[in-house]
């Protein structure tokens, strides 16, 4: 009887340790992610935050990207904001101070300072940056996209001027709040508060399809995330023309449009000519990877066919580098 006793009561200890622990994990998997994490927040916001331009400690950017990335941006979710709460009485006092630059009175202004809304974006294709081992660049900022301030009806007019030169509002709205107060809200503002610093490590390389085609086709599908289409250039176009050449439509079904159509990239090849290159695929970014993809096309052939048709032969490979990202502890510079 005392042995069954003890079993019942290691039964019972048993479905607590678990109740207790599926508690715990469900807490930790509904805690919301920080934001924040990572990022410097800035003294002075600024809205000249040239994502993806490489970084030099104690310098800052010190040179714009050698092609402008594509950029993807994303407001920040309501539990987001509500987790980067915290972070609210810096980024009020810095905002207050930036609008207040010029006169007194910002730690004031700052106590009436409320943050609406903000946003991140990020270098969406890292495939036109230069991915040495060791570089460090402006990967992400955070921007405040809405924010409303308090003043007196004596200084509306003027804090109503200085937000609008500094955060280049869309709008700006006041709204009587008391017998002497004016509550303005900025909205569509284009300032950063914060940024993150990341220092690519060496990329891993590795071909992850292959396709050889032997005889002249239209259309090529590389692996199950990429299709590749051939198209004239001009209708009826021939391969005895100097200037022919055909398209070449690189579909990404690794990355979709808002329609639901796979992005697609486009190249130019001359026709007749046996060609040899890389070419451009997909590049999709995250907090501490990315990924780039690349087309490289050996012996490739193409040629016009009738109307607006092409067709080519030739062997295709999907190469694709990925890139770890580091984020720079304490990123340093004058005004950064």
């Amino acid at each position: 009887m005392a042995k069954k006793k003890t079993w019942i009561g290691v039964a019972i200890v048993g479905v607590m340790l678990a109740a207790v622990g599926f508690v715990y994990l469900s807490f930790q998997a509904s805690k919301p992610h920080d934001v924040f994490g990572g990022f410097k927040l800035m003294d002075v916001p600024r809205a000249d935050v040239k994502i993806g331009s490489l970084w030099q400690q104690g310098v800052g950017p010190i040179r714009p990207p050698k092609a402008i990335p594509q950029i993807q941006t994303r407001s920040l979710s309501e539990s987001e904001m509500k987790d980067a709460s915290k972070y609210n009485a810096t980024i009020a006092g810095n905002l207050a101070k930036r609008i207040n630059a010029k006169v007194a009175g910002s730690a004031e202004l700052a106590q009436t300072v409320k943050v609406k809304r903000m946003s991140l974006s990020t270098v969406a294709d890292a495939s036109t940056l230069e991915t040495l081992a060791g570089n460090a660049y402006i990967w992400e900022a955070i921007r405040v996209d809405q924010f409303s301030i308090t003043v007196s009806k004596a200084r509306a007019a003027e804090i109503h001027a200085k937000a609008k030169e500094v955060t280049d509002a869309d709008s700006i709205s006041e709204d009587v709040t008391g017998s002497d107060s004016v509550e303005l809200t900025a909205t569509g503002t284009k300032v950063f508060i914060a940024y993150r610093v990341v220092t690519i490590a060496q990329p891993t390389l590795q071909n992850v399809a292959t396709a050889a085609v032997t005889e002249p086709v239209s259309d090529v599908n590389v692996g199950s995330d990429y299709a590749i289409h051939f198209q004239a250039a001009r209708a009826n176009d021939s391969i005895f023309n100097p200037n022919c050449s055909v398209v070449m439509k690189i579909r990404s079904y690794r990355q979709l449009t808002p329609d639901g159509s796979p992005a697609e990239r486009t190249e130019k090849i001359r026709c007749g000519l046996t060609a040899d290159g890389d070419y451009p695929a997909n590049s999709t970014t995250g907090t501490d990877r990315a990924v780039i993809d690349t087309v490289r096309v050996t012996d490739l052939r193409v040629k016009p066919d009738s109307g607006l048709v092409a067709k080519a032969f030739g062997s295709f490979a999907i190469e694709r580098r990925t890139v770890l990202l580091q984020a720079l502890t304490d990123p340093n510079a004058p005004g950064w």
